[in-house]
């Protein structure tokens, strides 16, 4: 498995897919951590193998009192998609990688 930071949009994903990695780690996990990954969440979410929010550097982006308003944008689509959410520890909450 490999982890794309920063993804911003669905070609960030592709473009990370075209890099040759070690046999074994294709599956690609897009870790959204700002605004533009957010407002294109649906996009990305097309081309995942997996998805991370990370709402911690999320909230050193947008201000912490508006990381609601991103969970609120991304929760219709992340409902539909039976993604699950985790105490992570390291941030407030982050989807795991793949659908429960």
């Amino acid at each position: 498995m490999a982890f794309a930071s920063f993804i911003s949009k669905e070609a960030d994903v592709h473009e990370f897919r075209a890099v040759p990695r070690e046999k074994g780690k294709n599956k690609i996990t897009s870790k959204i951590e700002n605004r533009e990954g957010v407002r294109m969440f649906d996009e990305i979410l097309k081309a995942r193998g997996g998805i991370v929010v990370a709402f911690g550097d999320l909230g050193i982006e947008i201000t912490v009192e508006k990381v609601f308003l991103a969970q609120r944008m991304i929760q219709p689509s992340w409902e539909a998609h039976h993604l699950c959410h985790t105490d992570a520890g390291e941030h407030d909450q982050e989807t795991l990688p793949y659908s429960c």
